[in-house]
């Protein structure tokens, strides 16, 4: 969503929710991140749809961060 769209800003948008009747926006700090196999044929009309409406940037990863020993120090400080 365009930051000029969630809560606080000039064109604030919001919605009420069905249920609970409430104003419902989306803050400045909510990003949505997906991530879309570019070789899968059966979503191309969602992958269309998508691209109208969203911006999309892609990102590579870092492979450095992915060697095994990075992988494995990473697995260890967590389960430690």
């Amino acid at each position: 969503m365009s930051k000029i769209k969630r809560i606080g800003a000039k064109e604030e948008l919001t919605a009420i929710l069905p249920y609970s009747k409430e104003p419902f926006g989306i803050p400045s700090n909510v990003y949505i991140i997906g991530t879309m196999n570019t070789a899968d044929r059966s979503v191309e009309a969602l992958d269309t749809a998508l691209r109208r409406r969203f911006v999309f940037q892609e990102m590579m990863p870092e492979y450095k961060v992915i060697t095994p020993e990075a992988t494995l120090h990473n697995y260890l400080w967590e389960t430690a």
